[in-house]
């Protein structure tokens, strides 16, 4: 009688485990890589609004309203027809369809950019007190609320999870 030659149950199953192992790891790093390419996206726009900001100051000469709670500083870049300043000489930033939400300008996660101007100087700094306290060369902030779609400085039990994206460093 001839012998057959078959792979045993537990080489089958060891083929298996190993396939598996390689699927995770690869599927770890392509999340990884995901996540590093959405916060350099949100650098890259925080970078991007801030020199059209700075323009639109140049121009007009003082800095779009910001309260922080959301991107108003969208009209003010993109359509004079919305704003009633003298000196407008934009568009200072074209929004791309796809990234917005219901006008808003929104971060690779889906949610509004935060923009915030505070005008209070301390020499040649500004003294920010939101959305957290900080010290900045600049007047302005710009800030993705990142991943966990939660504002980490504005929730009453801080718990910095590291995924918010500052213009002011961090």
């Amino acid at each position: 009688m001839k012998k057959i030659k078959a792979f045993t149950l537990i080489e089958l199953l060891m083929v298996m485990v190993i396939i598996g192992i390689l699927a995770s790891l690869i599927t770890t790093g392509a999340f990884r890589s995901i996540r590093g390419a959405r916060e350099s996206k949100a650098q890259s726009d925080i970078a991007a609004l801030e020199t059209a900001i700075e323009r639109y100051k140049l121009d007009v000469g003082v800095y779009p309203p910001g309260d922080g709670s959301g991107n108003s500083f969208k009209y003010y870049l993109q359509d004079d027809r919305s704003v009633d300043t003298t000196g407008w000489n934009g568009p200072y930033m074209i929004f791309k369809a796809k990234d917005l939400n219901v006008n808003a300008f929104v971060d690779p996660w889906g949610s509004d950019y935060r923009y915030y101007h505070d005008q209070l100087t301390t020499g040649k700094a500004y003294l920010h007190t939101y959305p957290d306290t900080h010290i900045t060369q600049n007047p302005i902030d710009i800030w993705s609320i990142g991943e966990n779609k939660t504002d980490d400085v504005e929730t009453t039990n801080y718990i910095n999870t590291d995924d918010d994206i500052y213009s002011w460093g961090d």
